[in-house]
């Protein structure tokens, strides 16, 4: 059965529709503020949520042998655009899947030895009962082309122990997961690019806990974009609510599997603001609410080191 905080999904996107959604600054209830070191707390390491976790950013595998290849997986994101997915309900319910590896988006760093060209891989992991990733190859869930969730690399830079990449040009979709395994959520995304990422000095961690629900994720930040003709073929089915992802990014959860064009984008309460072309690159702006063809999705994040076994 689909987790009850559907229900408040229903609710969330029709404050953003209606009213607005969220804390006036688009802070999520659980981002937490506090001292943005590297470190726990001034008392020691955070609560973490899940057995075999520890360290400042509850990890599973330190990095300190592994320098030149650290391996991380996302802990906590913060999104801030656009409205529907800045919603503190949202925020909750995808850092709730976060925290019981439900959502498993994975980043390898390589060629790290020292500063300069760095390449990043990327992409959805599947958990193994050891608490252990491995990358999607090939496996996706049906419906949808088996590939979908394959690792995608990056070319980046790393300077000191921060990183930059430039943006991708392929899209890869990172799916979010039910208790049983059921796809609730899928995130299609364009033009990502790592805008900063500030690993530790052991590069176990970007950005660190402060408890089982709390993250400083000031030390990681990303950019990426979500295409309407992408969103149109996503669809969450889930409480008896049946949409597309589009209808949900453009606040209109009523509209349900309708077409999303079926009304003028300028009557969208949330439009587009991007476009995205043939080539997979993504510019902010200069277009209309009728023009434009994507959403830009951006957003800090807190990562945590694990073994990726492929």
């Amino acid at each position: 059965m689909k987790r009850t905080q559907w229900l408040w999904l229903t609710l969330s996107v029709a404050g953003v529709a209606f009213a607005g959604c969220g804390d006036d600054d688009g802070t999520p209830v659980d981002s937490g503020t506090a001292d943005t070191s590297m470190g726990g707390d001034a008392g020691g390491d955070p609560e973490c949520a899940l057995e075999g976790q520890m360290g400042a950013c509850c990890y599973r595998q330190s990095n300190a042998s592994q320098l030149s290849a650290p391996e991380l997986r996302i802990a906590y994101l913060q999104l801030t655009e656009p409205a529907v997915l800045a919603s503190p309900i949202i925020a909750n319910i995808l850092n709730e899947a976060l925290r019981e590896e439900r959502f498993n988006w994975l980043i390898r760093l390589e060629g790290a030895d020292a500063d300069g060209d760095v390449t990043i891989t990327t992409g959805y992991g599947r958990r193994s009962e050891t608490a252990t990733f491995a990358f999607a190859m090939g496996d996706a869930d049906p419906p949808g082309a088996g590939d979908r969730w394959d690792p995608q690399s990056i070319a980046g830079t790393l300077t000191g122990e921060s990183v930059t990449t430039s943006s991708l040009t392929d899209v890869f979709t990172v799916p979010v997961q039910d208790d049983d395994g059921s796809v609730i959520l899928e995130l299609p995304l364009r033009g990502f690019r790592v805008v900063n990422a500030t690993m530790s000095e052991d590069r176990s961690c970007i950005g660190r806990g402060i408890t089982a629900v709390r993250f400083d994720a000031t030390s990681g930040s990303v950019e990426t974009y979500i295409t309407v003709e992408d969103a149109k073929m996503g669809e969450v089915n889930a409480g008896g609510i049946t949409a597309s992802l589009c209808n949900i990014l453009r606040g209109s959860l009523a509209a349900g599997l309708d077409d999303c064009d079926n009304d003028p984008r300028s009557e969208w309460a949330t439009p587009p603001n991007a476009t995205c072309d043939d080539a997979g690159t993504c510019t902010l702006g200069g277009c209309t609410a009728e023009t434009c063809n994507a959403w830009q999705v951006v957003g800090n994040f807190a990562a945590q080191g694990v073994d990726i076994t492929n």
